[in-house]
């Protein structure tokens, strides 16, 4: 199942690796921002003049709101958003040329490229286009409001690579809804998951300073209300010089994986249909593997 997320990712880089070279010589360049600037600017893209704490819970729900706010203020100070009105915010006219330059930059790189053959391109837009409208008029498993906000960012091309790169981004949005559910479904806090991925991907303890050095984790009291929480469940070991996960953490933390998995690969598996599928999985293949030798599917 994890193979359709890890062809979205691999897809997507193909369509996009390169695409700075495309940008206009007078793009916009914006001021320096934190790590954690740039990740929630990156987080409200999609939601342009209709920024507040709501959408940006929505986006990012590890983020408390008081850092949120603190944020958001920040990002104002240094004009990259502005006040709309009471507790809305917008980009600024310099932030909208700067996102508009990446945006056509994007799809200028996946409009020139010719790395399948056309009559290919054209039928994984058709797919992808099909799993997109499947996905909006279909019962779902969980909730998607990234995914239908990313819906409303995508910018049109008539060109077929054009096309599959902003599906390929709003599928990216919905793997980010799909990790969401699967962890509140295991009955996570956000900071518990984010404490408790964190271990999961180590393989050694982590003592409290080492979560400090990513922006990830604000500051000692938000790791130490994740430690608490995993502490509390049974899932946390304190070996003396840090954290680790115990084996009942960590069946719990797999356990989120296996329905991250599962919810993101339904509406392949369900959706489409068996020939769809396989069709999707070749041409995906296809694009990614430009060392292999494409033939044209009989359509």
């Amino acid at each position: 199942m994890e193979r359709y997320y890890s062809l979205v990712v691999m897809g997507l880089h193909q369509l996009s690796a390169r695409w700075r070279k495309y940008l206009p010589a007078d793009a916009e360049t914006l001021p320096e921002l934190t790590p954690l600037e740039r990740i929630v600017l990156n987080n409200i893209e999609i939601v342009g003049d209709n920024i507040t704490l709501d959408a940006l819970a929505i986006l990012h729900p590890y983020l408390p709101q008081d850092q949120a706010r603190k944020v958001l203020d920040s990002l104002v100070n240094k004009q990259v958003i502005e006040r709309n009105r009471e507790h809305f915010y917008r980009f600024t006219a310099k932030t909208q040329r700067y996102m508009t330059d990446i945006g056509q930059a994007l799809l200028a790189y996946a409009e020139m490229l010719n790395v399948v053959p056309m009559d290919q391109a054209y039928r994984l837009a058709v797919l992808t286009a099909a799993l997109i409208d499947k996905l909006t008029h279909s019962p779902q498993l969980f909730q998607m409001p990234i995914f239908s906000l990313a819906l409303k960012a995508m910018t049109p091309s008539e060109h077929p690579l054009g096309q599959v790169q902003q599906r390929l981004m709003a599928l990216m949005a919905l793997r980010d809804d799909a990790h969401i559910a699967a962890w509140r479904a295991e009955q996570y806090s956000p900071v518990g998951i984010r404490v408790a991925s964190h271990l999961f991907s180590l393989s050694e303890s982590s003592p409290i300073e080492a979560f400090l050095k990513s922006p990830l984790f604000f500051d000692h009291a938000y790791v130490r209300t994740g430690l608490d929480e995993l502490q509390q469940r049974g899932d946390l070991l304190d070996t003396g010089v840090g954290y680790t996960l115990t084996a009942k953490g960590t069946v719990r933390r797999e356990r989120v994986e296996h329905l991250t998995e599962e919810y993101f690969a339904h509406p392949f598996e369900k959706l489409l249909t068996e020939t769809g599928r396989k069709d999707w999985l070749l041409l995906m293949n296809s694009l990614v593997d430009t060392t292999k030798t494409t033939q044209t599917l009989a359509l």
